[in-house]
């Protein structure tokens, strides 16, 4: 999974395997969830994060997860308990616009710097 911060001109790319088969809807919603979190961690209280998962967008507005996703948006959840003061939205961006996200999620660096040569990438590991 990936995501970025376009007004920090800053990446990140998730360091581990989700499980086969893998389930898109549960990739793009972890995702959320990291960007969630380091939004929360660099003292943002408005976090806007956008997503080409409609699916994902569903979820966040719905409050309404299927099974496989209960756990993760129980965190979600959570996390925004524990930081009353942050406000999330998910919005959805069409696909063709999210051409950075989804190369740092496919881990391509190279594509990504096409686009963005200064682009600050961070690896990272779930918690």
């Amino acid at each position: 999974i990936g995501f970025w911060f376009p007004s920090l001109n800053l990446g990140f790319i998730g360091q581990f395997q989700l499980p086969e088969p893998v389930d898109i809807f549960v990739a793009e919603s972890a995702s959320v969830l990291h960007a969630l979190r380091y939004g929360i961690a660099a003292g943002y209280r408005r976090i806007v994060l956008y997503t080409d998962s409609m699916n994902s967008v569903d979820l966040f507005s719905s409050h309404s997860p299927p099974f496989s996703l209960a756990k993760l948006f129980r965190t979600v959840v959570l996390l925004l308990a524990e930081h009353r003061e942050v406000d999330l939205r998910v919005l959805h961006v069409p696909g063709e616009q999210n051409y950075i996200a989804d190369a740092l999620s496919r881990n391509r660096e190279e594509v990504v710097r096409t686009y963005h040569p200064t682009i600050t990438i961070n690896y990272f590991e779930p918690p």
